[in-house]
């Protein structure tokens, strides 16, 4: 069969998938999501509060956002795309 396998025979799409709970996977699709919003700039900030995954940025209370994210508009931008999640 053509593709992708690790060594184990496991094919190289199950492992990625597997990946997926990692906190290193985690803190890469916030990255990527803070930049798709252009909202990167805060990531140091939302990581040093504790926020380093989607699921943790998804449970803060909507009063912390101007705290960590001081530019009304980027706070109300990500407010609006949390409520999108």
């Amino acid at each position: 069969e053509m593709g992708v396998a690790r060594d184990d025979g496991l094919p190289l799409l199950e492992a990625l998938h597997g990946l997926r709970h990692e906190a290193a996977y985690e803190a890469r699709a916030l990255a990527y999501w803070l930049r798709d919003l252009e909202l990167e700039r805060h990531a140091a900030a939302l990581a040093r509060a504790g926020c380093a995954s989607l699921a943790a940025l998804a449970v803060l209370p909507a009063a912390d956002l101007p705290r960590l994210v001081p530019v009304p508009a980027d706070a109300a931008k990500l407010a609006a795309a949390l409520d999108e999640l």
